[in-house]
């Protein structure tokens, strides 16, 4: 039989779990809206920060992951294609 205390372990890191995961199911992504919104205020800057984190998370950190596949995969993704045009 589990002890209380492993099982409130256990339902402690599931619940964790599902909060990241369901974090990261949200999070910011370029897309029209947010460029119409940038446009009808005049200020750019808020999005193409955003835009650029967003690249940053996208892109391989290490120099091995800067391979040909992988950026032809990445500049296969039209979000990501716009994305960079945008904060070029």
């Amino acid at each position: 039989m589990k002890s209380p205390r492993k099982r409130l372990v256990l339902g402690v890191f599931a619940i964790s779990m599902t909060i990241l995961l369901a974090a990261k199911l949200y999070a910011w992504e370029p897309g029209a809206k947010e460029l119409v919104a940038a446009i009808n205020s005049g200020d750019f800057a808020g999005y193409l920060g955003a835009t650029s984190n967003w690249l940053d998370q996208k892109t391989p950190a290490a120099p091995a992951g800067i391979a040909e596949g992988a950026l032809t995969n990445l500049l296969r993704d039209p979000v990501f294609r716009l994305a960079v045009d945008h904060w070029q």
